[in-house]
């Protein structure tokens, strides 16, 4: 069978049907090859119609396909990963893994789970970009440009999952889906790229058994796979933190090193391993271990290159008896293996471990960045080898990442530049990547998401370009951040680093943390309110802010600073520790509340749009609730605000308030149905398809909490605890902000608190496509009963049958699996 997948997909229109049958004929070459490589190969005679219908609101009232007899293991695994392409619509992925999910095991095809679970009302949880981690294996992969992470350990747990984050272009991150059991979730271990056969090779690491010495391979060609390897010969004793470089000369992995034990001793080795990756894998060793004098002590959290000008393997620091060193020692790879240690007159790095090295082809030097030594590094050195070695340190210019260590790094050829990726910084796990540009003067470049390690964030969203702004927080070393990032929310997420100019002022806004946000609709634009921050210009401690500005997003983005013609609120910082929301009918901000040096605040304030901007302290009737921390959310259907629980210094609640903006501003108390969820501060989203709010997580009085829970505001309010599939965000005390995207009926969250680590990776918790609009008087869609096209497979026409609820005309769209129309029935 071949692999040209089309989707038919059904849209309505207005007039009047009946049931009816379509008949569509095999597509043509030009359409075949739209189709994107995985399922661009064997004959071009076969034509698999999956269903789905066209328009969102509906495709989750699709039955699930039976399975498919005539799909071949083969055709089984390319829709599979076909269903992994960010690139195409939800519902298209999510009717793929249905396909494959049906019947895979059986078929001997992944074992990738139906989406029922990902279609229900309580949602599933999907990571749009890592959360950051550290001691994670990262490679190279030429053939598709991209950088690839396994595994490693975030805020809350030890991982096993892998990313891709492409280079050309806007860089962008990726889950990468893939068949066969994967290694064990793990940090610690090491990992090359197997030129010759297209794939990852692990090898060791640490996971919840405790030193592992098992080795992998993901495989690359064809849709990803992973394979444990079974090799022959003696299997080295099982380590981690060891080195793993490739000799492309004899096609193999070389290991170093690396310890299997804890403090005091860690049980250090310094015996070297050889793992041969062409034909039949087998275990060599290579050097026995040594007494101190003949090779390096034993070590771990060193570094090592492949220096393939001389042959050798070349190895750097790394932690020792008590201390780390900055010892260079050389390998030699060919017939006669022995070790050299390098010496050099004038200035040397200084010891260190868990640092990032790469060698440099282009200038025959190993350059290093990072590490930890009695603290987090962040220099750069660069060692050459032409000549005498010596050691030269450079000076980057452009924007420094964090101090980090246990991070990652490789050597992008196609741009000659090093790239890293994560690690940990004393405050945070980072998600962030940065390149470092090694000819002429070398830069520094964020790439991939915003420089991590940062606090108390504020988002928002850009409801015209469907994008997360995120702006400000605080980082190690009195860092204010003012810069401003936007993520894509559709197709595969991409964060971009705006650049904004000052206009009428030469600096933008100071950097702070826990600003107000809002994206102003009417004017196309993005406001900021207060937050605490460095008002001294840098270095300073912090205070509380109530400067207003604009951040324009039309064209080239500008600075504007607003300077209403009233007394403004006092300053404080309201990103986190209150709320503010665009009004649409009234044309204003609202904003409840804040958090000072006294505490939390209660007070409610107005700032009119129109015109010259106006604050005014609003005085609602009612009973107010007692000045809290909270984080509510805006109830669009009924013109008020909902606050959920909150903190007010002292004790945490569940109760839910509300303030009504129509007419006179009111304060009333919710009276609600079912179980409430446990006092917390939590971020609430207003799911505003389901009509409801969604609360998740949070933090109680004893911890974080990981709980999702609905609050329907329709009839008598009434609260379900929801129990979404997928993979769960680790555990956080809260969200740096949420936001519903109803395009992609989701709820996205961006980083948060966890572990006493500041969080930076971008999580959405994804629902069933509602169904036709709440309060229509259309009750089910026109279409139903659409059932798969037969014959299928197919050399000649195939029918599509289905029928409809009442009077009506369908159109029948026959997509690809690219999302793109090849042709209207």
């Amino acid at each position: 069978m071949g692999s040209q997948a089309l989707f038919i997909c059904c849209r309505t229109t207005d007039s009047a049907g009946g049931g009816a049958c379509a008949t569509m004929e095999p597509p043509t070459t030009e359409a075949t090859m739209r189709l994107p490589p995985c399922l661009r190969h064997a004959t071009r005679a076969w034509v698999l119609l999956i269903l789905a219908l066209a328009i969102p609101r509906f495709a989750s009232s699709l039955p699930i396909a039976p399975g498919i007899p005539e799909m071949s293991p083969a055709l089984r695994g390319h829709l599979a990963q076909a269903a992994g392409d960010a690139k195409l619509p939800t519902w298209q992925r999510e009717y793929m893994r249905r396909l494959v999910g049906g019947s895979g095991a059986a078929a001997g095809g992944p074992a990738i789970p139906a989406a029922s679970a990902a279609t229900a009302a309580d949602g599933s949880w999907k990571e749009l970009v890592p959360d950051g981690r550290e001691s994670q294996s990262t490679i190279y992969d030429p053939v598709r440009d991209r950088l690839v992470v396994f595994g490693g350990h975030d805020a809350s747990t030890l991982t096993n999952n892998v990313w891709v984050l492409t280079l050309s272009g806007v860089p962008a991150w990726s889950r990468l889906m893939s068949l066969g059991v994967p290694p064990t979730a793990r940090y610690g271990h090491g990992a090359v790229y197997d030129r010759v056969n297209d794939r990852m090779v692990v090898f060791g690491g640490y996971d919840s058994a405790g030193f592992r010495n098992d080795a992998w391979a993901l495989s690359f060609a064809g849709p990803p796979a992973w394979t444990q390897l079974a090799p022959t010969g003696t299997l080295p004793v099982a380590r981690a933190w060891h080195s793993a470089i490739y000799d492309s000369t004899r096609g193999r992995m070389i290991v170093f090193a690396g310890c299997n034990g804890f403090a005091p001793s860690y049980n250090r080795l310094n015996d070297v391993w050889a793992l041969s990756l062409t034909g039949a894998p087998s275990w060599t060793m290579v050097v026995s271990p040594l007494p101190s004098g003949d090779a390096p002590d034993g070590r771990f959290g060193q570094s090592a290159i492949c220096d393939p000008v001389r042959d050798r393997m070349v190895i750097f620091g790394g932690m020792e008896t008590a201390s780390n060193n900055d010892e260079v020692w050389a390998l030699s790879l060919g017939a006669s293996t022995a070790w050299t240690k390098l010496t050099f007159s004038g200035s040397t790095p200084g010891g260190r471990a868990y640092h990032g090295a790469v060698y440099d082809p282009l200038r025959d030097r190993m350059v290093v960045f990072g590490g930890f030594d009695t603290s987090n590094l962040d220099d750069v050195w660069a060692l050459s080898f032409a000549g005498t070695p010596a050691w030269t340190q450079l000076a980057p210019s452009g924007a420094t990442p964090n101090g980090r260590y246990c991070h990652s790094a490789i050597y992008d050829p196609a741009r000659d530049r090093m790239v890293t990726f994560g690690g940990h910084d004393a405050y945070s796990y980072l998600d962030d990547s940065w390149a470092l540009s090694l000819s002429g003067t070398p830069a520094w470049t964020v790439i991939g998401a915003p420089q991590a390690g940062r606090w108390s964030p504020s988002v928002t969203y850009d409801s015209l370009r469907e994008r997360l702004l995120l702006c400000g927080g605080y980082g190690g070393g009195h860092t204010w951040y003012n810069d401003v990032w936007a993520l894509s929310l559709t197709g595969a997420p991409a964060w971009e680093l705006l650049t904004p100019v000052g206009w009428g002022h030469s600096t933008p806004p100071v950097g702070r943390k826990s600003p107000s946000v809002i994206y102003d609709p009417v004017r196309d634009r993005m406001l900021l309110f207060g937050g605490s921050g460095d008002d001294s210009g840098g270095g300073g401690s912090s205070s509380y802010l109530n400067d207003v500005w604009a951040l324009s997003l039309a064209g080239t983005p500008a600075w504007t600073s607003l300077v209403p013609d009233s007394t403004p609120p006092s300053g404080r910082e309201s990103g986190l520790g209150g709320s503010t929301f665009y009004e649409p009918g009234a044309d204003r901000m609202i904003m409840i509340g804040g958090l000072d040096d006294s505490g939390p605040l209660s007070d409610v304030w107005s700032l009119s749009l129109s015109g010259s901007p106006t604050w005014k302290q609003l005085t609602p009737t009612g009973t107010p609730p007692s000045a809290r921390y909270a984080m509510p959310a805006y109830d669009l259907a009924r013109h008020r605000i909902v606050v959920f629980g909150g903190w007010d210094g002292t004790s945490v609640f569940n109760d839910v308030r509300v303030l009504s903006l129509s007419g006179t501003p009111a304060w009333t108390t919710l009276t609600t149905a079912g179980t409430s969820p446990s006092p917390r501060i939590s971020v609430v989203a207003y799911d505003s398809d389901r009509d409801r709010l969604v609360i998740v997580g949070g933090a109680g009085l004893t911890g974080p909490l990981s709980d999702t829970w609905a609050l329907s505001l329709a009839g008598t309010p009434a609260w379900t605890q929801l129990a979404p599939a997928g993979d769960l965000p680790g555990t956080r005390y809260f969200w740096n902000g949420t936001l519903y995207q109803s395009a992609g009926h989701r709820i996205i969250g961006y980083g948060g608190e966890g572990g006493n680590s500041a969080l930076s990776g971008v999580w959405a918790l994804e629902f069933r496509q509602p169904p036709v609009g709440v309060g229509d008087d259309i009750a089910r869609p026109l279409v139903e009963g659409l059932r798969p096209p037969a014959p299928n497979p197919s050399r000649g026409a195939t029918a599509v049958s289905y029928s409809i609820a009442r009077p009506g005309r369908v159109r029948i769209g026959v997509y690809d699996v690219g999302g793109r129309l090849v042709r209207v029935l």
